[in-house]
């Protein structure tokens, strides 16, 4: 009798094992399916590719060289001289953000990753699959990752000096009821940033002025862009709101 329990006990727990990983199959689209992809590609691979692109963007944003007598650029140009550079650490973060796109197909975090693999690509000078990247993810995304690849194909345009797309992506964004706090941010900079090639400056003003309040992080980002609405207000002429902005 007490061998027959034994077994009865492991038939048991060997039929909830095959239970569990039949509900866990990333081709099903349970709640329980999707929250255990979720949790998964959230903390583990996309997680630590996420983290490390924002290591490697602030590393660039450190060594990046500014002419401070000119109006700076409110986003950091990528030097496309230093790609090679990249090449390590943008193979690791695109080996972990393809992870969840292979391994947890009905995640939530599966465009996230779609976008990092494009920013990498990005920094490695594969422009061509970096917008075909984007491009997928605002055809196949929700609204918040659509606009996100969208910002990010806009930014990719003008550093082809493709300014004729990159203004009708920003068209287009105008009209999209954008609600996440960091596109909002993100959009704003980088409309501030298509009128600073263009050397169009007032129009920057309210795009940084708006940008500002949502900007997170190191102080640095901030005073920045205080620092560029400085200089705009000197270039016009309004030195008091230039002095409140160079203090700022």
């Amino acid at each position: 009798m007490k061998i027959r329990h034994i077994n009865t006990i492991y038939f048991t727990l060997f039929a909830g094992m095959v239970f569990l990983l039949n509900a866990c199959s990333q081709e099903k689209n349970t709640l329980l399916s999707k929250g255990w992809h979720n949790l998964n590609a959230r903390d583990n691979a996309y997680f630590i590719a996420r983290e490390r692109t924002k290591e490697l963007e602030t590393d660039i944003d450190a060594k990046t060289q500014s002419d401070y007598n000119k109006v700076l650029f409110p986003v950091t140009i990528i030097d496309t001289n230093q790609t090679k550079a990249f090449k390590d650490k943008t193979d690791d973060i695109v080996k972990k953000a393809s992870l969840p796109i292979t391994h947890h197909k009905n995640s939530v975090y599966v465009d996230n990753s779609y976008i990092l693999v494009g920013k990498s690509r990005i920094l490695r000078g594969e422009w061509k699959l970096a917008a075909e990247t984007f491009k997928f993810v605002n055809a196949q995304g929700e609204p918040n990752e659509r606009h996100e690849s969208l910002i990010q194909l806009m930014r990719l345009f003008m550093l082809k000096k493709d300014f004729r797309s990159a203004g009708y992506v920003m068209d287009y964004l105008d009209k999209q009821p954008i609600k996440s706090k960091r596109n909002i941010r993100d959009f704003a900079l980088t409309k501030a940033q298509f009128n600073r090639y263009r050397e169009d400056y007032a129009p920057m003003i309210p795009d940084i002025e708006k940008a500002v309040p949502l900007v997170t992080g190191k102080k640095e980002k901030k005073a920045r862009l205080y620092f560029i609405l400085g200089q705009i207000y000197q270039l016009q002429g309004v030195d008091s709101m230039a002095y409140i902005n160079y203090r700022k």
